[in-house]
C-alpha cells in the first residue's frame, strides 16, 4: 500500500496533466471568437480577410548612394522605408470620416479612409484598398488591405509630388437599416463602432475599449467627422465669401433665399446642424425645382454665383465714422463633401 503523502502528490500531477489540454482548448476557442465578441480575447489578432499583409515598419533607411537623390529621407514615414515595388504597405493608424454622397445624397453617404499623413515621395501608389461584406446581418465588416507601391524609382528628374491615398466607400441608407455596429478589419487589429441611425442622418461612435487603428479623423473644420445626413431631393448650400466687418448677413440670405423659393433644411430635418464649423454658409431646399438643377454636382461641384445681398460696411476717415452700403456675392452649389 502506497504512503499517503506519496498518493497525494500522484494525484494532484494526474489533475494538472488532464487539465492542461482543456485549459489550452478553451484558451484557443476564446481567440477563435474574438471576431464575434467584442472584448473577448486579444486585441492583437490577423486581419481574417488578408493574413499576407504585413506593416511595413523598419527602424533604419538605406544609404543615400542606394536611394534616388530625390527621395526626401527625412520626410518619409517609418512605415514607407525600405519598401520595393510590388509590397503592400498601410500605415499604423487610418483616418475615418462621414461626407456627403453628391451622386445621391437623399439614400446613401460616403465612408472615406484615407493614410494620416500627405506624403511627399517619388513614389507611385495604387489605390487604397477594401473589401466589404455584412456578416451576421448585423455587422458591416470592412477589410483594409493597404496599397500597392507601384514604383520607388523616379521616372524623371524632379519628380517629388504630394499624395494622400484615400478611398470613399458608398453606405446605402436600406444597407445599414439592419447593421448594429461597423467592423473594420487592419493586419493586426480589430476596431468596432455603432451605427447609430435615423431616418435622415448616420452617425458611426466608438464602442471599442481603445480604438487603434482606424480612428475619426482630425480637421478642425468638422465638429462631427463620423456623422453625415441623407439630404432632401433639391437641397442646395448658400455661402457668403466675405464678412463684412462683422455685421450678420444671415437674415439678408434668408429673405433672399425665400424670395427665391427656398425652405430652410431644418424645415424638413427637425434639428439640423451642418457638421462644417463654418459660419457663412446656409442649407435650404429647392422644392420648386427652379435652382437645384441648375447647379453643378458630383464631388468636383463649383459654386455659382446666383446673386447679391445688401449690407453695410463701416468706414474710417478723417471725417470719422460712416456706414456704406454695400451688395455682397451670394454663391450657391449641390452638397458636397463635408458639407
Amino acid at each position: 500500500m502506497m504512503p499517503r503523502r506519496f498518493s497525494r502528490l500522484l494525484l494532484a500531477a494526474l489533475v494538472f496533466v488532464c487539465a492542461a489540454p482543456m485549459a489550452q482548448a478553451f484558451a484557443s476557442n476564446k481567440d477563435d471568437h474574438f471576431q464575434g465578441k467584442q472584448g473577448a480575447g486579444s486585441r492583437k489578432v490577423t486581419n481574417p480577410y488578408d493574413r499576407d499583409l504585413k506593416f511595413k515598419s523598419h527602424p533604419g533607411y538605406p544609404p543615400a548612394k542606394d536611394r534616388p537623390s530625390t527621395d526626401i529621407e527625412g520626410r518619409l514615414p517609418e512605415w514607407l522605408r525600405s519598401v520595393e515595388a510590388g509590397d503592400r504597405v498601410l500605415p499604423r493608424v487610418v483616418y475615418a470620416s462621414l461626407l456627403a454622397d453628391s451622386s445621391d445624397p437623399e439614400l446613401s453617404v460616403l465612408l472615406r479612409l484615407e493614410i494620416p499623413q500627405t506624403l511627399q515621395t517619388c513614389m507611385e501608389f495604387g489605390p487604397l484598398e477594401y473589401s466589404r461584406e455584412i456578416s451576421n446581418e448585423i455587422f458591416l465588416d470592412i477589410a483594409i488591405h493597404g496599397m500597392e507601391v507601384l514604383a520607388v524609382d523616379p521616372v524623371s528628374p524632379g519628380c517629388v509630388h504630394q499624395v494622400k491615398p484615400s478611398v470613399d466607400i458608398q453606405l446605402r441608407r436600406d444597407e445599414l437599416a439592419g447593421v448594429r455596429k461597423v467592423r473594420f478589419f487592419t493586419a493586426e487589429e480589430i476596431d468596432y463602432y455603432d451605427v447609430v441611425l435615423t431616418e435622415n442622418h448616420v452617425a458611426l461612435r466608438e464602442s471599442a475599449p481603445e480604438i487603434r487603428a482606424v480612428r475619426p479623423l482630425e480637421d478642425a473644420r468638422l465638429d462631427d467627422p463620423l456623422g453625415a445626413y441623407f439630404y432632401p431631393q433639391g437641397t442646395v448650400v448658400l455661402f457668403v465669401p466675405r464678412d463684412v466687418g462683422g455685421t450678420d448677413v444671415g437674415p439678408q440670405v434668408e429673405r433672399f433665399a425665400a424670395s427665391r423659393g427656398l425652405t430652410p433644411v431644418g424645415n424638413v430635418i427637425p434639428g439640423f446642424r451642418s457638421g462644417m464649423r463654418e459660419d457663412r454658409t446656409w442649407y435650404f431646399v429647392d422644392r420648386s425645382g427652379g435652382l437645384a438643377p441648375t447647379l453643378e454636382g458630383g464631388p468636383d461641384g463649383h459654386w455659382q454665383q446666383i446673386g447679391y445681398v445688401s449690407s453695410w460696411k463701416t468706414v474710417r476717415d478723417v471725417s470719422g465714422e460712416r456706414r456704406l452700403p454695400v451688395n455682397i456675392e451670394v454663391y450657391a452649389r449641390r452638397p458636397v463633401g463635408y458639407e
